[in-house]
């Protein structure tokens, strides 16, 4: 899974956001995530190199630490929510909520993606970011924010009396195999009500 991870680059200077910055980083890469960053871009490449755009066909996800917001985290949310991307942004407790976020959260279409989550600064605590993000990241591999794309691959051995028959039926339907194999998997999937079940409290409990 590949995240863009961004952060405010005028606070750095300050050594307590530079520090939680760096604290949430390490915590993604220790999850297993793919980051990419502008605060990792920022401390190995510079300032130049930590504001250029990134691809956002190529990421799943964006998380934004926007405590303490910057002008360009507008910019990364509408851009990420145009392409359909999940957006979770995070503030420390006790701050209010920047009028620019308002709107986007009150949008019908716009705020479905959207997930603005205050967290404790005390990382033991139930609400701190350490909680919020597992939660994020397991509610993306349920599948119920992306469209993901086919790119896993894996071995099914079958007979050779299923293979004829998979032979024949793909012929039949004009489509290669693997495709035929896939859409009746993606016909199961839709249909299988403890599945659906499964999503929706995946959604709920976020």
């Amino acid at each position: 899974m590949k995240i863009y991870y961004f952060t405010n680059l005028d606070k750095l200077k300050d050594k307590y956001w530079e520090n939680r910055y760096i604290e949430i980083h390490k915590f993604l890469i220790k999850n297993g995530v793919n980051l990419v960053s502008n605060l990792e871009k920022k401390l190995s490449r510079g300032e130049n190199e930590a504001r250029k755009s990134i691809s956002y066909d190529q990421i799943e996800a964006v998380i934004i630490e926007g405590t303490k917001i910057s002008p360009d985290a507008i910019y990364v949310i509408a851009t990420a929510l145009a392409y359909k991307k999940p957006v979770l942004y995070l503030m420390e407790k006790g701050n209010a909520i920047p009028e620019q976020l308002e709107y986007i959260r009150k949008d019908p279409n716009l705020g479905e993606n959207f997930f603005l989550k205050f967290y404790s600064k005390n990382e033991k605590d139930k609400s701190s970011y350490k909680s919020i993000i597992p939660d994020f990241l397991n509610l993306l591999e349920s599948g119920s924010l992306i469209k993901e794309k086919v790119n896993v691959k894996f071995t099914l051995r079958i007979s050779p009396k299923i293979e004829r028959y998979l032979t024949w039926k793909s012929m039949a339907e004009k489509k290669a195999k693997a495709e035929y194999l896939r859409q009746k998997l993606e016909e199961i999937m839709s249909n299988d009500p403890e599945y659906k079940n499964f999503l929706r409290k995946a959604r709920s409990n976020f």
